[in-house]
């Protein structure tokens, strides 16, 4: 019997790259996992043991990390906020050039580091709102230590454009970051890119057809180098190239990829989890070997996370641990699809999990960011999302009302003051007396016990009553219908293109 090929994987960890079967990969990296994530926890004189928590972790950077994490201190991570940029890209949502100005003027304040701003090729507006930014710092209402970003394609025309707008906003175009977007998996590269690729090496669709996938990926390669090429003969000097599916690329095209655009004189890598499929333990195998080389290179490594499958906020604090320099984050998560890695989270994570505290951050604004971000962008989240939910802090629960009411931390990690929330008690069905007892002692009432407990069963009663189905279905139907009409729909689309041409035809005739 004739043995099947043997599929090799490029299983790479620092400065170690092997050949390696799948088989063999997935044993390498399970005893990695337990060398650096498991083991450390074992006592050496007994059989395996889980560590116990008598108490909450505290907050501060002298609290020990998680063994095995390789963070930077806490002063050289940088916050890369996407919620101009990225944000913007959630389906439905569209912000003004004055509302992305107050919103950056605001994420200044809160102490992001990074600001992606906008994609100034999409409409005359987004480079507006560049000037305006880049005015604003010059004034000191944005941090001057602030890095204003603008994205663009891989086009020569797209740079210049960019590099006017500082000009035209009084700024030296070094002191104006600049984005290029290219791609890095063979999908990407041959199904996106494929066409322009033809058509800028002189090869026809007919010839293309016959091209190996190694002939578009070596295309791609001569692109993006002639491009960062091009953004420092424009006057850029920060220059970052962002690789589109990176998740899903060969491990030995990206690392070939991010060191020829590094040699080209890019200055910070973006890995981007397009389509969030990564896990964090998928991570510890791909990213080890592109950080080691961005530090051998002297420059910076930026995690940009996609939430499909609602692990983004992990995958950017797993790169951290990695040793990444900027944590890719948006407001509330916002972007596209399901969005990406939430601010909030991301913070709060360092702060409570590693005791990593991040200088001069406002996490006392956290709350009002989000609110912020909703009344800009119409999209609302959900009341018991995690940190700056309306509901992260809100207690019914008899036994969770009662045990809050005695003592916050049995039943919140969280201290809601800290991220500029209120902790809230609601009654109803599963409302207990200590819960009533408490609410009633805070409003300075006094009552004794069999007037609480007449009071408890009549807020269950009343709570009973207003239970509606059809109420409920209504305002779940209005909720929907006012989110659907943020953007325009496929149908409201072609109504407008039949109207159009409609007048059109009139006109002709």
């Amino acid at each position: 019997m004739k043995r099947p090929p043997r599929r090799e994987l490029i299983l790479s960890h620092e400065s170690v790259s092997l050949a390696v079967t799948p088989a063999e990969a997935g044993v390498q990296v399970a005893k990695r996992i337990f060398e650096r994530s498991v083991k450390p926890w074992i006592p050496a004189s007994a059989g395996m043991t889980v560590p116990k928590y008598d108490s909450p972790r505290k907050v501060g950077n002298d609290e020990p990390r998680e063994r095995g994490s390789h963070f930077l201190p806490a002063d050289k991570i940088r916050l890369y906020d996407d919620t101009l940029r990225e944000g913007e890209q959630m389906a439905g949502v569209a912000f003004s050039a004055r509302q992305k100005l107050e919103m950056a003027e605001f994420l200044s304040r809160l102490g992001v580091h990074v600001l992606n701003l906008a994609f100034p090729a999409v409409s005359p507006e987004e480079g507006e709102a560049v000037v305006a930014c880049l005015r604003s710092q010059r004034n000191g209402r944005i941090r001057k230590e602030v890095e204003i970003q603008v994205m663009c394609r891989s086009e020569p025309k797209e740079i210049d454009a960019a590099a006017d707008l500082a000009r035209r906003a009084g700024t030296p175009v070094k002191d104006l970051s600049i984005l290029l977007l290219s791609a890095t998996s063979s999908r990407h590269v041959k199904h996106k890119f494929g066409k322009a690729l033809l058509h800028r090496e002189g090869v026809s669709e007919a010839e293309g057809r016959n091209r190996p996938e190694s002939w578009f990926l070596g295309a791609n390669l001569r692109l993006i180098v002639d491009v960062i090429h091009h953004a420092r003969r424009a006057g850029f000097q920060r220059i970052e190239f962002v690789g589109e599916d990176a998740s899903r690329a060969a491990p030995r095209y990206l690392l070939k990829w991010a060191d020829a655009c590094l040699s080209a004189g890019g200055t910070r890598l973006t890995f981007s989890d397009t389509v969030g499929c990564l896990s964090p333990e998928r991570l510890d195998a791909l990213l080890p070997p592109l950080i080691s080389l961005t530090r051998r290179r002297g420059a910076d490594f930026h995690g940009h996370f996609h939430n499909d499958l609602g692990l983004a906020s992990a995958n950017c604090v797993r790169a951290l641990s990695l040793g990444a320099t900027h944590a890719g984050v948006s407001v509330a998560g916002l972007g596209e699809r399901a969005g990406m890695a939430a601010l909030e989270q991301v913070v709060m994570q360092l702060r409570l999990l590693y005791g990593i505290t991040l200088p001069g951050f406002r996490y006392d604004l956290l709350t009002e960011a989000r609110r912020r971000i909703e009344s800009a962008s119409g999209i609302f989240l959900q009341a018991h999302a995690p940190i700056v939910g309306e509901g992260a802090f809100a207690h019914e629960s008899g036994l969770h009302t009662s045990g809050v009411a005695k003592d916050p931390t049995l039943y919140q990690f969280i201290p809601e003051r800290q991220v500029g929330g209120k902790r809230t008690f609601v009654f109803g069905k599963h409302s207990g007396r200590g819960g009533v007892e408490a609410a009633l002692r805070e409003a300075g009432i006094s009552a004794s016990t069999q007037e609480i407990n007449a009071l408890r069963d009549r807020v269950k009663s009343l709570r009973a009553r207003r239970i509606s189905p059809p109420l409920l279905r209504r305002q779940a139907q209005e909720h929907y219908r006012d989110y659907r009409r943020l953007g325009i729909g496929s149908e409201e689309l072609a109504r407008i293109a039949r109207k159009m041409i409609h007048k059109k035809l009139k006109d002709f005739s």
